[in-house]
């Protein structure tokens, strides 16, 4: 079984870093990439900057190339505000290794086409934010406030291996100290063949455990817990040390805009 990974989630707001709780309430932590630094010298595998304010105005350029050229090494994921290939394109060229994409998901199919199609889908992830009712399942629409069903383009364009992996958010419990990743969520997504990132709720070793037994999970990302302590991470990869968390560097060949496992010895 491949090494699955942990990744550290910084959600900004305002161009600031945020403690975010439900997406509804929020608090301070700082410079975003100081957290991004603190991240990297952790030993985190994966860094996702997620700027959940960017809809209308497109990608946060500037706050991309300020934590490329922090000179950290970990891989950056960035979301937030792609639009379209353009978006796609400079957020990479700015040292973005992968993107996400979640709106653009229900407006734009063609745009989410040729960013798959230019930029290759292993760069490419999708997020859904996840609500289970009454054993069914639904993205939630941030801009209409609202839970939606799955539609057949939408199970379609996610099928047809134009993304790497699927990030899937836990919006209602996300932030929160009481209330765990809902297990549902995996239980209940139409989508068995594609590797999903659990987040959002994830704030015990227990929870994580039992994400991770999942097969089509590939990592876990969280966000606050892990900026409270320098050895967090560590302390939390050996508190799950029975389930195969790659520990303690994730690194990736860059070859174009193929990326390489670079302790896998198959390839």
């Amino acid at each position: 079984m491949s090494n699955k990974r942990l990744i550290g989630s910084i959600i900004i707001k305002n161009g600031w870093a945020v403690q975010s709780f439900g997406y509804t309430k929020y608090y301070p932590l700082g410079r975003p990439e100081v957290l991004a630094e603190n991240l990297d010298r952790w030993g985190v595998d994966e860094i996702l900057i997620s700027c959940i304010d960017r809809n209308l105005e497109g990608p946060d350029f500037s706050l991309i190339k300020k934590i490329s050229d922090s000179g950290i090494t970990t891989p950056i994921i960035y979301s937030g505000g792609i639009r379209d290939k353009q978006d796609a394109i400079k957020s990479i060229s700015l040292g973005a290794d992968r993107i996400v994409i979640d709106s653009l998901l229900h407006q734009n199919n063609n745009n989410f086409l040729e960013i798959s199609e230019f930029i290759g889908s292993q760069a490419l992830i999708a997020a859904l934010p996840i609500t289970v009712k009454k054993d069914n399942i639904y993205w939630y629409n941030y801009i209409k406030k609202k839970n939606v069903e799955f539609s057949d383009k939408l199970k379609k364009s996610i099928s047809d291996n134009l993304i790497s992996e699927l990030i899937l958010i836990d919006w209602q419990n996300e932030g929160s100290l009481e209330n765990n990743y809902s297990i549902k969520i995996l239980e209940k997504i139409p989508f068995e063949n594609i590797k999903c990132i659990p987040f959002g709720g994830i704030n015990s070793e227990y929870i994580s455990n039992k994400l991770l037994e999942f097969d089509n999970v590939s990592a876990i990302a969280i966000g606050n817990y892990l900026s409270y302590k320098e050895h967090a991470v560590q302390n939390y990869k050996n508190k799950i040390y029975n389930k195969p968390i790659r520990n303690p560097k994730f690194e990736y060949l860059k070859i174009g805009y193929t990326y390489y496992d670079a302790e896998d010895q198959s390839l």
